[in-house]
């Protein structure tokens, strides 16, 4: 009982273990394909619109030069912000200004390498610059945080004592499934943070709680700032292999009393014969012959009886 126990518990706590490490990892990576793919869809058709605005809205010039037709670039702006979803945006071409849509918003670029560059303002909210260009023309847009939060809306197969969530290099979280602090701040704070960066998958360590958990994050490269990290809470990941052993704890032991009990009584079933057997040889030891020997119990106590 106690090997089929052990055997049991170890074998279920080790799919466990492989079942949180995977899960964690492939949330992660779900969520960073989302993202990254939302961001580059977003860039491809910015710069399709730069290409079809110059081709559209220009007449040549002498000496290489063009013309913008005002009355071509400001519906055609308007109506790609409006079908982008974006907040603002802004066509320029080499320093002059062509055509402002949307709200005002400051000059805010990505970074070097980055696509997407994250503003946060002073209320807390969550805004994302993007520019694409086009020899001299740029489109610089604006984009809330709407979309992005639909992706942490849907259902996470982390569980409920699960969390997946958005973090930028400094700390604060973009976006979350589950609860939390809006900051990651802690004694752990500074790993969780260098993991972020780093990207670390599938692994068990102290999460910025101080807590033992399965953790896994995904570095944005269309950020450049910010990772999607994933966490499961290690006791409750292992909890039914813990609920298994106690059953097969408590199972056992009422197994190991039946057995003693059902042990007991076969014992005194097949002993009692051989003990009143003895009995009579002792008295015929003493010249008692006048007793009668009992052939009782199994065939070979029977069988020795009768001799």
């Amino acid at each position: 009982t106690a090997v089929l126990t052990a055997a049991a518990y170890t074998s279920l706590r080790g799919n466990l273990e492989d079942d949180a490490r995977r899960t964690v990892s492939v949330s992660t990576a779900a969520r960073e394909q989302g993202i990254t793919q939302l961001f580059q869809l977003r860039q491809q058709r910015a710069e399709a619109f730069l290409v079809s605005v110059r081709s559209m809205c220009t007449e040549p010039l002498v000496g290489g030069r063009v013309a913008w037709l005002d009355e071509c670039v400001r519906p055609m702006v308007d109506s790609f912000r409006r079908s982008e979803r974006a907040i603002a945006a802004l066509l320029t071409y080499g320093p002059r200004r062509l055509r402002r849509s949307g709200v005002r918003v400051g000059p805010e670029t990505p970074a070097p390498g980055a696509l997407v560059r994250v503003i946060r303002d002073a209320d807390g909210g969550v805004q994302y610059a993007m520019k694409a260009t086009r020899g001299e023309l740029t489109l610089s847009l604006h984009f809330n945080h709407e979309q992005v939060a639909r992706l942490f809306a849907e259902p996470s197969a982390l569980g409920a004592g699960g969390e997946l969530s958005m973090v930028d290099y400094d700390g604060h979280v973009l976006a979350r499934i589950g609860t939390g602090s809006p900051t990651i701040s802690g004694d752990s704070a500074a790993a969780f943070l260098e993991n972020c960066r780093t990207g670390a998958a599938g692994f068990v360590g102290a999460d910025y709680q101080g807590k033992r958990a399965f953790q896994s994050f995904r570095p944005l490269a269309a950020f450049g700032s910010a990772c999607v990290a994933a966490r499961v809470d290690y006791d409750q990941a292992l909890a039914p292999a813990v609920q298994l052993r106690r059953q097969l704890f408590t199972r056992g032991a009422w197994f190991v009393l039946v057995g003693a009990i059902l042990s007991l009584v076969a014992a005194q079933w097949i002993s009692a014969p051989v003990r009143r057997l003895a009995l009579s040889a002792r008295k015929l030891q003493t010249g008692r012959f006048d007793r009668p020997i009992p052939l009782a119990g199994p065939s070979e106590v029977r069988a020795l009886g009768s001799a």
